[in-house]
């Protein structure tokens, strides 16, 4: 699932980026971003959804290099109720797996 995503530049005076999401859950996003953006860093960040507009602050959580740039995972850190049933529903209807149980199987 692909979205846009606009965040605050990690350097000063950076204004915003916007990049693309290339993974998009209930608990955060994955982003592609041509420039390091800072492992550990709260940014805030714009999240683009059936052209609604989803402000929020995200934590970068884990990073690494890639041929074309940088991947990045990202943290929704607070999301308002209505905000987070956009995102559940968002993933809901574009992942046919969302909501199926995983079997474990115990190894004793």
């Amino acid at each position: 699932m692909e979205s846009v995503i606009t965040i605050d530049s990690p350097e000063p005076d950076g204004g915003r980026l916007l990049l693309n999401s290339a993974d998009i859950g209930i608990g955060g996003c994955r982003v592609l971003a041509k420039r390091p953006l800072g492992i550990g860093r709260v940014l805030q960040a714009d999240l683009v959804l059936n052209s609604r507009v989803i402000r929020t602050l995200v934590k970068v959580v884990h990073g690494s290099k890639t041929l074309s740039g940088f991947s990045y995972g990202m943290e929704f850190l607070y999301l308002e109720p209505a905000d987070q049933e956009s995102v559940k529903l968002y993933v809901l209807n574009n992942s046919p797996t969302f909501g199926e149980s995983t079997k474990v199987a115990t190894v004793h």
